[in-house]
């Protein structure tokens, strides 16, 4: 007489959930006689540079005191009513600190005469276990004004004169408009903003490329001072770039065009705005953030017309997430106005490498 266990996973509409089988018991009568072949498990013991330092029920454990950049090599014993097993493989790690910005200091020494330009790049770390708010601010920076504000929008009278996709694909709404499905935008959002929900189809049998660029009326230039473009960003691409080639990839840039929107030039790709992600989904949706960035555009422009845009693609029709920008605007200032940090402010999650990029601009000989 032979018995047949099975187990079936049955996904109707295709979401592919991920679900796991665990512990399965096979007995012969009614069971009494089954002893369990490990043992009665208690905890583990902790041992640092081979000496025991704890013990914990749990898999994990904290030790304090320890130096910065220095390795320190650990191993465990897992701990029974019976006795204690060999020890594990020793693992060495060097503790970090917790917030770290790779690049603290900037010297520009380029000629200002001849209208030069440093560009720094570097990365802000988040080595902790908790999310951070960051900041960045200097007296140098542009502060948006009545007078020399070029175009601003925050969209929320839900219209724009000032920005539009030809496409119709972009849409102003609130969150509740926004959120789909899998990707939800951030709950603190300021009224209206401007988003494309590229996943909210929970079902998504059309693959459509999208690929629409929301872009500005055209913006007159006399060649005078430098050109910033500043906006609120939440792009989270939780699966990567076109370049990965993966099913659920998505691009997403910053784009700049003097001829009205006949052809555009990207002056940045790189402003992912992470969270974290489990699956198919944000693993806590409170965690989704607008970053400010902020970008001088003024190699990019010339004296005559230019037009600013964020240009969206789903790499030729993937199921991917999505986009949202809000508090757009185009500002021009002087000689005082050197420096541009790309991303001004917003928040890092726990273990997220950001990458960053300042940019100085000599109007003076000031380096």
């Amino acid at each position: 007489q032979s018995i047949y266990l099975g187990f079936r996973f049955f996904d109707s509409i295709g979401y592919n959930e991920n679900w796991y089988v665990d512990n399965i018991r096979v007995f012969g009568g009614d069971g009494s006689s089954y002893a369990n072949p490990c043992g009665n498990f208690t905890g583990y013991n902790v041992f640092q540079a081979g000496s025991n330092v704890g013990f914990s029920e749990t898999n994990s454990f904290i030790v304090t005191g320890l130096t910065n950049n220095v390795d320190y090599c650990f191993s465990v014993t897992a701990v029974y009513e019976e006795g204690e097993s060999a020890s594990s493989a020793s693992a060495c790690l060097a503790p970090l600190d917790p917030f770290q910005i790779t690049q603290s200091s900037f010297r520009d020494t380029l000629d200002p005469i001849a209208g030069e330009y440093s560009v720094f790049e570097f990365s802000l770390i988040n080595s902790d276990t908790a999310n951070h708010d960051f900041h960045f601010s200097s007296d140098v920076l542009i502060e948006p004004t009545a007078e020399n504000t070029l175009l601003s929008d925050d969209f929320n009278t839900g219209a724009s004169a000032n920005f539009f996709d030809s496409e119709g694909i972009w849409t102003i709404g609130t969150v509740d408009d926004a959120n789909g499905t899998y990707l939800g935008y951030p709950i603190d959002s300021d009224g209206s903003f401007f988003f494309w929900n590229d996943g909210a189809d929970p079902y998504y049998y059309n693959y459509t490329s999208t690929s629409p660029i929301l872009q500005s009326q055209a913006i007159p230039y006399d060649g005078s001072g430098p050109v910033f473009f500043i906006l609120d960003m939440y792009y989270p691409q939780p699966y990567g770039g076109c370049s990965s080639g993966g099913s659920y990839s998505e691009d997403a840039s910053i784009v700049v065009s003097t001829d009205n929107g006949a052809n555009w030039t990207v002056v940045d790709s790189t402003f992912r705005t992470a969270v974290t992600w489990s699956g198919y989904y944000a693993y806590d949706n409170t965690e989704a953030n607008w970053h400010t960035l902020m970008y001088n555009i003024t190699s990019y422009i010339e004296p005559g017309i230019f037009n600013v845009g964020i240009h969206y693609d789903d790499c030729g029709g993937n199921w991917s997430s999505g986009i949202g920008v809000d508090n757009l605007q185009v500002i021009q200032g002087d000689e005082t106005n050197w420096l541009s940090w790309e991303r001004l402010s917003g928040e890092i999650i726990s273990g997220d490498t950001m990458s960053m990029s300042l940019s100085m601009m000599p109007q003076q000989d000031q380096n």
